[in-house]
């Protein structure tokens, strides 16, 4: 079996002269190991020693164990020292098998009873001898960790007997096979680890002296916070945490084989990369945890110990404890000294949240940033649009814990890069700044051999000057180099300022390093958009684009073209048009004079959907086009008229309140605010807009205790479409709302029988958010159409705040094409022919054979070819009454208008059943037609025992 000298990571301290697992309570920091496979965190039972170490005692003991030492070193090593040759001793590496352990140990007990021993607890003495016995073994040792005051006899007698050097260093090994990306990652590859709970009762196998036993982690939190669902997410947080600072990301593994903890790797639906499980350790006041390092990773947490009973701080304990154990599971080292500015110090530390600078350094070497892969153009990341004058900062640690120097971009070693896209509408200047992040610190490994302690400090890191970082502009290509910037040094902030832009589209920023790096630089990187440093070639359109274009028709619209500071080339100025999605045509613009052009788009069928742009070309920027990115994202506009349905409130249009809420429910109007997490105005600024409870006379203005709902009028939407809207929902205190939300459903019947839940927003933000839903992809297309917005206050009361605007809905385009006269005789095989167009008048106008007299069918009309076809619906949206001609509403069941639907309008059905939909009784003709029949009935049953 592999296995490894540096793979065990053990949570311990030292008390006074004596030995002691301890976790100081007066500083609430939990003393924690570092060595090889595991970690664990102990806390105190003090001995006195039994006698004072001197010179002679020490220098026995140092005599004895180098006498064993020089015994198990191969042969050429010990002729080597016996001819006075130095040779270095190497630790064990982490691929190292069984059997080069026990080649490289041989050493007895005869040491264990010099005096200099008397000194150690009872525990600590067997502890030292059962080291002594593993090492003869060739098993897995730990490697333990001393409090600063420990005697530095006592440091180096188990420094000795556990082979250790001094040459460790701060990173071991990083995964390189997971369940999901499989085998090949190497240092700096993003990673996505599984992780996942093993069920009560997977054994869990010794790898500390002594300790082994089935998992009983769930029943154990269960204990304390109730269910798995209010701790499990404790762990989420935590590894949400690593992956918003490196390039790891984790997927819950919902399912755990329950297979032995240690050694089997992760498999998809099987168990997770990373194994938690927790059994008896031993118990309060003592280790509470233990991790592997990769690639096995698993976390074993003490279910004995009540330190996990304190839930202050979001149980930060716990979390800084996951993380602690988490990072040598990632593949990181203890680091000292101990100063609580590191979450990977020998001691946990209640004083900050998570990793820190330290700890986003080392994952990120070891996995990249989060940016990762962004090495390329072609995967460089995409900064979006530059506002003249707006910086863009990228890098910031993401909230709510501030990391001091942290950043979420980094060059982690020689031969990195990193490329960033960034677009612009038309000429510019570019600034571009980066700053390398860190600090001159102690950034020491545990355990420094032969100085007072295991804590030594001394080995500093400037974090700062790691790598030199340059920057480079580049050109849309991708690779032609606009601007190099490489005067500063290490640690120095390295700008460029004006760099010229000439053309609208997308350039590339590159942050590279120009020195040889082994480690991670963090870095920021600003980029901002100037004025260009002349005035460019400007386009715009007077009148706008057209948008809606007439079948059969050309259409003219004027074009202004100002050269600026540039001569225009004579004869570019140019429309370029398609219609069928294939290559673009072209065709000039005819020059009015005075900068003023005139732009035609060829006559259009139903069937084309067109797309357009302007260019003209500039003696210094080049082909300049109108929109920004021409071709790429040209004009567009429909053949036809465009029907469907608007609503900014401003009016009522049909929409219906109801719901169980308490208070709050959805009110029209300009909104009232009382800074209770409502909005100050409406959202497309027409005035007014939909919110629940918008009361100037009443500050609670939220919804309680339950349901308030908007519901709006039917729709048609028979060919499919967009339903598009703006929404608020929000409170005082932000997050998620504990189970409350701002739900969206669809019913595709007027009667509302058939409800989809399409959306549920359960995030408060201070903020109008838009939203769409595809008509035909998401739901089914109709001709009766509903939507309805449901504000929900439930549980534990949240002051929960929602607001709906710019309502709108895309039904589709009405389109006929411009009639012909082919043949010349009469609805005789002519491609189009329109009543009263350009060909002989349709036979069957005028002569009523195409009207039925039935109100509710509509006048029946002649079509393009003189056939008789049925009219447009009299009453879209409304219920017909064939028998005096009359459009009514569509009932909501609210017989008694007291906007419920409830046992006291049943009594008006009842009343009504069987009459004609008039009067009060149109309150509960609720499928429309006409007649307050059994299908009424079953959709006021509906709406009566709905939410």
């Amino acid at each position: 079996m592999v296995r490894s000298l540096a793979g065990f990571v053990l949570l311990t301290g030292v008390f006074a002269a004596g030995w002691a697992w301890v976790l100081p309570g007066d500083t609430e920091n939990a003393a924690v190991e570092k060595s090889g496979y595991t970690s664990h965190v102990i806390e105190p039972t003090v001995d006195t020693p039994t006698a004072e170490p001197n010179e002679a005692m020490v220098r026995r003991l140092r005599d004895r164990l180098e006498t064993q030492l020089f015994k198990m070193l191969p042969p050429a090593h010990q002729e080597a020292i016996t001819r006075g040759q130095r040779v270095a001793s190497e630790r064990i590496g982490d691929d190292a098998v069984c059997e080069d352990a026990a080649r490289q140990s041989s050493i007895d007990e005869d040491a264990s009873d010099d005096v200099a021993l008397a000194m150690m607890s009872p525990f600590h003495r067997k502890l030292y001898r059962n080291i002594l016995a593993q090492r003869q073994a060739g098993e897995i040792l730990p490697s333990l960790c001393f409090a600063p005051d420990t005697r530095p006899e006592i440091v180096e007698a188990f420094s000795l007997a556990l082979g250790l050097d001094g040459s460790r260093a701060q990173l071991t090994g990083r995964w390189s096979t997971t369940a999901t990306d499989g085998g090949g990652l190497t240092q700096g590859t993003p990673t996505i680890l599984t992780y996942s709970f093993v069920p009560d009762g997977t054994f869990v196998p010794e790898l500390l002296q002594g300790i082994s036993g089935n998992s009983d982690l769930n029943a154990f939190f269960n204990g304390i916070y109730g269910n798995p669902a209010t701790w499990q997410p404790l762990f989420d947080e935590v590894f949400t945490r690593w992956s918003e600072v490196s390039g790891l990301n984790y997927v819950l593994e919902p399912n755990d084989d329950g297979s032995d903890l240690n050694g089997l790797p992760g498999v998809i639906g099987v168990r997770g990369d990373l194994r938690i499980a927790g059994i008896f350790i031993d118990g309060n006041s003592g280790t509470l945890a233990y991790n592997n390092f990769p690639e096995d990773g698993d976390m074993v947490l003490d279910t004995g110990d009540n330190f996990f009973a304190d839930t202050s701080g979001n149980s930060l304990r716990l979390r800084n404890i996951i993380a602690h154990e988490h990072g040598h599971g990632l593949g990181l080292f203890h680091v000292c000294p101990l100063e609580s500015t590191k979450l990977m110090e020998p001691f946990i530390n209640l004083n900050f949240d998570g990793p820190q600078h330290d700890e986003v350094r080392g994952s990120q070497r070891h996995y990249g940033d989060p940016f990762e892969p962004d090495n390329s153009s072609a995967t460089a990341n995409d900064l979006g649009v530059l506002t003249i004058g707006v910086p863009v900062v990228v890098g910031t640690i993401p909230p709510p814990t501030v990391i001091s120097n942290g950043s979420t971009l980094s060059i982690d070693a020689n031969g990195e890069q990193d490329f960033f896209r960034v677009t612009v509408n038309g000429a510019a200047g570019l600034d571009v700044s980066v700053t390398p992040l860190g600090l001159n610190y102690d950034d020491s490994p545990q355990a420094c051999f032969g100085q007072p302690g295991s804590c030594c400090s001394g080995s500093f890191t400037n974090s700062l000057t790691i790598a030199n970082l340059d920057v480079e502009v580049i050109d849309q290509n991708g690779s032609s180099v606009l601007a190099t910037g490489n005067s500063a040094g290490a640690g120095s902030i390295e700008s460029l300022n004006g760099v010229v832009l000439p053309l609208a589209g997308d350039y590339f920023v590159r942050v590279f390093e120009s020195n040889s790096p082994s480690e991670a630089q963090l870095y920021t990187l600003t980029v901002t958009a100037t004025a260009p440093p002349f005035v460019p070639v400007t386009i715009s359109l007077p009148s706008g684009a057209p948008t809606q274009l007439t079948p059969g028709m050309p259409e003219n619209f004027d074009v202004q073209i100002i050269p600026g500071d540039e001569i225009l080339t004579p004869g570019s100025e140019t429309l370029h048009y398609r219609y069928d999605g294939g290559v673009f045509l072209t065709a000039a613009l005819v020059d009015n004079g005075g900068n003023q052009y005139t732009a035609t788009l060829p006559a259009p069928a139903c069937v084309d959907m067109p797309e357009f742009y302007i260019s003209a070309v500039g003696d210094q920027s080049g082909q300049v086009t109108l929109p920004a990115l021409g071709a790429a994202a040209p004009f567009t506009a429909i053949v036809g008229t465009p029907f469907g349905f608007s609503d900014d409130f401003e009016a009522d249009l049909g929409w219906t309140v109801s719901g169980d809420a308490a208070d709050g429910p959805w009110d029209r109007g300009v909104p009232v605010n009382f800074n209770r997490g409502d909005p100050v105005t409406d959202f497309d600024g027409s005035g007014s807009c939909y919110l629940t409870d918008n009361d100037a006379g009443n500050s609670n203005s939220d919804v309680d205790d339950g349901t308030t709902i908007l519901t709006s009028p039917v729709i048609d939407m028979a060919q499919g479409g967009t339903i598009s809207y703006a929404y608020w929902f929000n409170d005082i205190a932000g997050g998620p709302l504990n189970g409350d939300a701002l739900t969206v459903e669809v019913a595709t019947d007027a009667a509302g029988t058939n409800w989809v839940q399409l959306r549920n927003y359960t995030t408060a933000a201070a903020a109008w958010l838009t939203d769409s839903i595809d008509v035909g992809t998401e739901v089914a297309a109709s001709a009766t159409i509903r939507v309805r917005f449901s504000a929900s206050d439930l549980g534990t009361q949240n002051v929960v705040e929602a607001g709906i605007d710019a309502f709108a809905t895309d039904g589709g385009v009405d389109c006929t094409d411009a009639a012909t006269c082919a043949d010349g005789v009469l609805n005789q095989g002519e491609d189009r022919i329109d009543c009263g167009g350009p060909c002989p008048a349709c036979t069957c106008t005028g002569d009523g054979a195409c009207d039925d007299l039935t109100f509710c069918n509509g006048a029946e009309t002649c079509d393009a070819f003189g056939e008789c076809q049925a009219g447009t619906d009299p009453c879209v949206g409304q219920s017909c009454r064939e028998s005096d001609g009359v459009c009514l509403n569509f009932g909501d069941g609210d017989f008694d208008l007291d906007a419920d639907v409830d046992l006291a309008d049943f009594l008006g059905m009842q009343q009504c059943f069987g009459s004609e939909a008039s009067g009060a009784c149109t309150t509960v003709n609720m499928t429309g037609d006409a007649q307050i029949d059994l299908n009424d009935f079953a959709a006021f049953v509906s709406a009566m025992t709905g939410p």
